[in-house]
């Protein structure tokens, strides 16, 4: 705690004025985490890599959501009633103007959907809005799969493409989470996660589970899904069959590496990176709701106000 209580002092000391908007910048080039602490149910091989702290934005308001768009290189936040621009060094673009508070956003090569009450979808390349019907409410998760966008909406799930909307499946009780990879869907309703597959995106399985779900996550190439569950379980799967699952802190966003090797997580545990396995390959205390991976070794996270870009770094061999 000591040492955790040092970093913060370090943390703070080190920021400056950013811009007239009010966000504060931090920039650590050579800020080194803690290394991680047991924990019951969690494989303690030696971490292969470690986090390092490169960059801080204080913003104004509440991060709610977050999403990278990787042929733009531009991450949007949402923070307040302003969805605003950034590049992947945390350096500020634009301020978009969307008429709500956006608690989702996914972004695809042309269009950023968010939605709270309401779904808006904003073109990249016009730089303008386009209408979009109203449709069924709460809406609790967006993904896109090239040019459609796939939305959550109470117990049904919708797709939008070229300005039309169809409904695609309807499910058992409202759907809480939503994940997407290139012909396979995973929607968590209830304790199950149903799994869609094809151009028809017709269930073929179903994965029995004994809590809710607080996050999923698919691998790139659609080989593995992560869950982990309200009860601080985390599991991978192939398809229906469990393969590995460890027991870890409550956990509230993951995201996969371009390549498919490792995935990351944050919660309350902090901030860890995971092999397929399910051993930690690094982590840190650092707490937060939501984290995207933007390159093969740098995330960005969302804790409250702020905006962190952290590098996972190789360690050497042991001579």
């Amino acid at each position: 705690m000591r040492s955790r209580r040092i970093f913060l002092l370090f943390l703070g000391a080190c920021s400056v004025a950013g811009f007239a908007s009010g966000v504060t910048t931090t920039f650590l080039s050579s800020a080194h985490v803690e290394e991680p602490h047991p924990d019951e149910g969690i494989s303690m091989m030696p971490p292969a890599s470690s986090l390092a702290l490169e960059g801080v934005r204080e913003m104004k308001e509440e991060i709610t959501a977050l999403s990278w768009a990787p042929s733009q290189k531009r991450l949007a936040v949402s923070a307040g009633a302003q969805v605003s621009l950034w590049t992947a060094d945390l350096a500020f673009r634009q301020t978009l103007a969307f008429p709500m508070r956006c608690s989702l956003l996914a972004c695809s090569d042309q269009y950023i959907a968010a939605s709270d009450q309401e779904l808006v979808v904003y073109d990249w390349k016009s730089g303008h809005y386009v209408e979009i019907p109203a449709v069924p409410r709460p809406i609790t998760g967006l993904a896109w799969v090239a040019d459609t966008l796939l939305c959550a909406c109470d117990q049904q799930l919708i797709s939008w493409r070229q300005y039309r909307l169809r409904q695609i499946a309807v499910s058992r009780a409202p759907i809480q989470r939503l994940a997407v990879v290139a012909d396979r869907c995973a929607i968590a309703v209830g304790q199950e996660v149903m799994l869609l597959q094809g151009a028809s995106w017709h269930e073929v399985a179903t994965i029995p589970l004994s809590l809710p779900v607080r996050a999923l996550a698919w691998s790139p190439d659609g080989r593995y899904l992560a869950i982990a569950d309200e009860g601080g379980e985390l599991a991978l799967y192939r398809g229906p069959r469990q393969e590995k699952r460890v027991l870890s802190e409550h956990i509230a966003s993951l995201a996969w590496s371009a390549d498919g090797k490792c995935f990351i997580s944050i919660g309350e545990g902090g901030l860890t990176v995971w092999d397929t396995s399910l051993h930690q390959q690094a982590k840190t205390l650092y707490q937060g709701q939501e984290v995207v991976w933007i390159s093969s070794n740098h995330v960005l996270c969302s804790n409250k106000k702020q905006l962190t870009l952290w590098k996972q770094n190789e360690k050497e061999a042991a001579l």
